[in-house]
């Protein structure tokens, strides 16, 4: 998926609603409407830029696109690029999912081989083709290992939506899995509850 316009600007409206407004003022419920509804609340599974733009209501990637479609970290507490421009240490930040169980380097590996896994069939999977390998060091620090070199991190190839691996059996993830529909999430919304027409979404503390 390329960020535009409107997957910014929903997910600043997104990010005012949970981060920069005073308590009394948030809003408990997200309301938006699309042309068509958005199926999966998985990332590995956009079909269409619906899923695009709840997705990332819900899920909190390693970088994201701000107002000026530049990316600022949003899991990322920092990264460094070694010597080579080949390898990249990434340190993040203390999040936790809706579960309360911390967001770990874990899953950001597993992210990544699910992508990559041809039993997950994400249309997204050649996305990630420059990660080579991906290394968990402890459990809030990732290596990621690519296949060319860089001048600087390359963050604006990182809006990557991290999923946990607590919620899989394995990386090969299937479409009709209860994931797409009943999602444990990192991003400033999570589902509050979805039927036929509409996905109610409520902000995330």
């Amino acid at each position: 998926m390329i960020p535009g316009r409107f997957t910014t600007l929903l997910m600043a409206v997104a990010l005012a609603i949970g981060s920069f407004l005073a308590p009394s003022a948030r809003a408990e419920t997200f309301i938006y409407y699309e042309d068509e509804m958005g199926l999966s609340a998985n990332p590995l599974h956009e079909l269409s830029m619906s899923d695009v733009r709840l997705n990332e209501l819900i899920h909190a990637s390693l970088w994201a696109p701000n107002y000026a479609d530049q990316p600022q970290p949003m899991l990322v507490k920092e990264a460094q690029l070694d010597e080579s421009g080949r390898m990249l240490t990434i340190t993040l930040k203390d999040v936790n999912w809706s579960d309360g169980k911390p967001v770990t380097a874990d899953d950001v590996v597993f992210t990544i081989l699910a992508y990559k896994n041809p039993e997950s069939k994400s249309l997204d999977r050649n996305r990630w083709d420059f990660i080579m390998k991906a290394e968990a060091v402890d459990p809030k620090t990732v290596k990621l290992y690519f296949a060319r070199t860089y001048r600087e991190p390359p963050a604006s190839q990182l809006y990557m939506k991290v999923i946990p691996q607590h919620a899989f059996k394995g990386t090969g993830i299937p479409r009709n899995h209860s994931f797409r529909t009943n999602p444990i999430s990192a991003g400033p919304m999570v589902v509050r509850e979805k039927d036929h027409k509409n996905w109610i979404l409520k902000r995330y503390d």
